[in-house]
Order: C-alpha cells, then sequence, then structure tokens
C-alpha cells in the first residue's frame, strides 16, 4: 500500500498531476475511436494491407489487392496486423495503433523534458501543448503511420538523450530509430542526423565516434537493411526518386496552418530566441527541438506531395519550445492554475467529442461492401467505375469492407469494354455515370441491386451493341 501511495505522488504531486494528464490525454484520444469509419486515404489501405497480411501470413512484404504494394516499408502494416489479430477487422482495431502510440508520444515528451531540465511544469505543459494541438490529437485517431513514426522518432531522442548520461541506452535509442525507418523508409534516418548535428553543437564530438553510440546507430540499421537488402526491390527506390522535387518553402505555411491553436505562441517564442541570441543570452534549451525541427524540414522540403501530416515528427519539439515560451509568458506562481485549466479544456473536448461526433466516412462503400458481396461467389473481383476519375478512395473503402478485390476501371472506354464481355458481373458506379449507362443501349442487361447516396450497386451483363 505504501508504494502504491507514493507511485501515485502522495509524495510527490507532480506524479500525480503527470497521471491526471496523462489519463486526460488518453480519454480524449480513444473517444469514440469506434466510430467514425476510415477514410480512403489513407485508413482504408493501411487496414487492407495489414488485413492482407494476415491472410497471406507473408510479413516481409506489403500487399493491397493480391498484388505486392511496393510503396511502404512493413512496420506500421505490422502494427495494424497485430491489433487486428487482437480485435478483429474492424475499424477500431484499424485505429488502435495510432492511438496507443499517440498517448505513447506525450508521455515520452514528458520524461525527455525531464532528462532535459527535470522540470516538471514544463514537462506538464509540454504535454499539455501537444495533446492540444489539433493536427496531433486528429491524425491519432486514423490509421495512418505519421503518429507511430512520431512516436518512434521521440523515443530515438530520449534515449538519445538519456545515452548521453548512460551509454546503455545507445541501443534503444537505435532499435527506435530502426523502426523509424521501417514506417517512413530513408526519411526514418533524420534522426540520427539531428543527433549527430546536436552532438556538434553542444560540443561532444567525443560522444559522436564513441563505440556504443556507433553501434548503437548500426543495431538500429539492421533490421531496415535487411529488409531493403533481401525484400524490397527497385520499385521501392523508383517511389522514392519519384518523390523528390525542387526545394520549396511551402512548409512554412503549413506550419501556420496546422500547428494550431499554438504557431502564434510558437511564433512569439522565435522572436525571444533570436533577440536574446543577438544578445548573446542563448537559452540552450532550445538547441536540441530547433535543431529536430529544422533538420527534418530541410528533407521534407525537397519531397512532394506536400501535406502539414508530415510534419507530425516535428509536432513534440515544436511541443517543448512552445512550453518555454509560455513559461515566459506565465507567472511561475499561475502554472497551477493554468495547468487545470488546461485539464478542464481537455475534459471539455473530450465531452464534446463524444457528444457531437464526427462526420462518418465511408458511407458509400459500407452501405454497397455488403450487397456486393453477397451477389459475387469468392474471389470473384467487383468493378468499380467513379465517374472517370481515380476514386482510389472509394476502392480502398470498399476492399476494406469487404472480402472482394475490385477491377478498378479509370475511363468510360474501359467500362464499356467490361459491359461487352459475356459474363454478368457486379458493378459499383456512381449515380451520374449509372443515369448515362441507363440511356443507352443494352440498359435492359443493368440489374439494380443497392444504393446509397453517392454511388450504386448493379448486376451488369454484355450489352448487344457498343456503347459510347
Amino acid at each position: 500500500m505504501t508504494s502504491l501511495r507514493l507511485f501515485l505522488g502522495t509524495q510527490d504531486p507532480s506524479r500525480l498531476k503527470f497521471l491526471l494528464l496523462a489519463l486526460l490525454a488518453s480519454a480524449l484520444l480513444f473517444a469514440g475511436l469506434d466510430r467514425g469509419g476510415l477514410s480512403g486515404y489513407d485508413d482504408a489501405l493501411y487496414a487492407q494491407e495489414a488485413k492482407e497480411m494476415l491472410q497471406s501470413r507473408d510479413w516481409t512484404r506489403v500487399q493491397f489487392g493480391g498484388e505486392i504494394n511496393h510503396e511502404h516499408p512493413p512496420m506500421f502494416v505490422w502494427l495494424e496486423a497485430a491489433s487486428i489479430a487482437l480485435f478483429g477487422a474492424n475499424d477500431f482495431a484499424a485505429k488502435i495503433p495510432s492511438a496507443l502510440t499517440g498517448i505513447g508520444t506525450i508521455l515520452l515528451l514528458y520524461h525527455l523534458v525531464q532528462e532535459l531540465t527535470g522540470d516538471s511544469w514544463l514537462g506538464l505543459t509540454s504535454m499539455l501543448v501537444l495533446t492540444t494541438s489539433l493536427l496531433f490529437a486528429k491524425n491519432a485517431t486514423h490509421a495512418m503511420p505519421d503518429v507511430p513514426f512520431a512516436f518512434f522518432v521521440t523515443a530515438a531522442i530520449l534515449f538519445y538523450i538519456k545515452g548521453l548520461r548512460n551509454p546503455r541506452y545507445f541501443i534503444p535509442m537505435g532499435l527506435a530509430t530502426g523502426c523509424g525507418i521501417m514506417i517512413r523508409s530513408i526519411v526514418g534516418v533524420v534522426p540520427i542526423a539531428t543527433m549527430a548535428i546536436h552532438l556538434v553543437a553542444s560540443r561532444r564530438t567525443c560522444v559522436l565516434w564513441s563505440k556504443r553510440f556507433i553501434v548503437g546507430v548500426l543495431t538500429g540499421l539492421a533490421l531496415p537493411a535487411w529488409w531493403f537488402v533481401l525484400r524490397s526491390s527497385p520499385e521501392h527506390l523508383y517511389f522514392l526518386i519519384g518523390k523528390a522535387s525542387a526545394p520549396s518553402l511551402e512548409y512554412g505555411w503549413l506550419l501556420a496552418r496546422h500547428y494550431l491553436p499554438w504557431f502564434p505562441i510558437l511564433l512569439i517564442g522565435l522572436v525571444i530566441y533570436v533577440r536574446e541570441s543577438v544578445r548573446k543570452r542563448i537559452d540552450p534549451l532550445w538547441f536540441l527541438p530547433l535543431i529536430w525541427f529544422g533538420i527534418f524540414i530541410i528533407p521534407l522540403s525537397f519531397t512532394t506531395p506536400k501535406y502539414g501530416r508530415y510534419l507530425l515528427p516535428t509536432f513534440p519539439a515544436l511541443a517543448l519550445m512552445t512550453a518555454l515560451t509560455l513559461q515566459r509568458i506565465i507567472p511561475r506562481r499561475k502554472m497551477s492554475a493554468a495547468y487545470y485549466t488546461g485539464c478542464v479544456l481537455l475534459l471539455c473536448i473530450t465531452v464534446g467529442k463524444i457528444v457531437f461526433p464526427a462526420p462518418e466516412r465511408g458511407v458509400d462503400m459500407r452501405t454497397l461492401a455488403p450487397i456486393a458481396e453477397r451477389n459475387t461467389a469468392p474471389g470473384e473481383r467487383v468493378l468499380m467505375y467513379t465517374s472517370g476519375e481515380p476514386g482510389f478512395d472509394y476502392r480502398n473503402q470498399f476492399v476494406w469492407y469487404s472480402a472482394r478485390y475490385t477491377r478498378f476501371l479509370l475511363s468510360a472506354q474501359d467500362l464499356y469494354a467490361a459491359l461487352r464481355e459475356c459474363s454478368p458481373q457486379v458493378l459499383i458506379i456512381d449515380k451520374a455515370s449509372y443515369q448515362q449507362l441507363l440511356q443507352c443501349k443494352g440498359a435492359a442487361h443493368v440489374h439494380l441491386l443497392g444504393e446509397s447516396p453517392r454511388f450504386v450497386c448493379v448486376r451488369v451483363g454484355a450489352a448487344r451493341v457498343p456503347l459510347s
């Protein structure tokens, strides 16, 4: 009982505050996680890849629609597959890895700040800032790899800081880095560059060339090296090359747009830091998060497309810089009141999230998938046509919500060629194109099976004349 009281913070009030904030953050991320469906980009894609990995039992290759997908290393799909194996092939299971790693990132950030400063208030403030960052909270409830990648990046940086005091932590530092590479491919190497530059900036180059640091880095590179050499393919390299682009400053705008509501506070902090740097009163606490953010932005600026969620691995660094600024703004004597205000705010947001859930995603395919499945044989592919546009989001959702693959038709010519085939087929088609189809000769061969707000599911036979 005594040890329980000590753990709950009887003799350390900051621990109780930490546990309360961790509980509220968990409630926020898990509230309504079983509702809302999966978006087509890219939640349903990753969830389906995990489902197919479990079916094929091939843990080294990522597959979608029965074909190998060379774009993604397998780590996030492993996490998805483990969750689906435990909880079943459902939306809740698909979102669990992101929610758990989201909570884990928040907890790791607190311990990272403690390692750097020993300041509990700064750690709690950093946790609160990260939890209430809208983009982070949103993506932690999606079946996407961005938040898990942020978790492994934060873990690598934490073990690096601990390793400066005890070199045995360089091994878990390397392992966390390796897991990040197995999620985001070459971008996962960026934490190593962050650590190296931080060692140079803090004049600790002896650590950079130490045996234990090098062994830690090599340990982390071993798993990715095995996959890239033995299981990857030239297609993955071509995919990476295809992402390269001319440098752009677009991420500055994306940061202002997506690091809300904290971007104005961050901007104030950067102004204060630059002003004090000119006066040669540099706060060394800013070194690590600034390097962390800056080193990530450089490779991202040379890639396309550019999405705000690609910034998520830098959000723990941004949260620390924001917390440092808030400590300059909020008097120390008012930190407790600010903390409890933040806790109440988190509780209100969580209740609001439960009472006013987000709109359902994937309604069309969730409605039509069971209809198409009932009217097709196992192994039979369902035709899909989305106005001649590459509506792969609908395809991804359909495959996830059914036990059937699709034959995706990208043009009207492909659609009419498929309709001329002899055997009856099941087709999912948008309603506008469906009306055009009914006006064509041969429309008598179309039998309506079901409909959703935007699509219909029909059985089609061979048309008597070419359709155009």
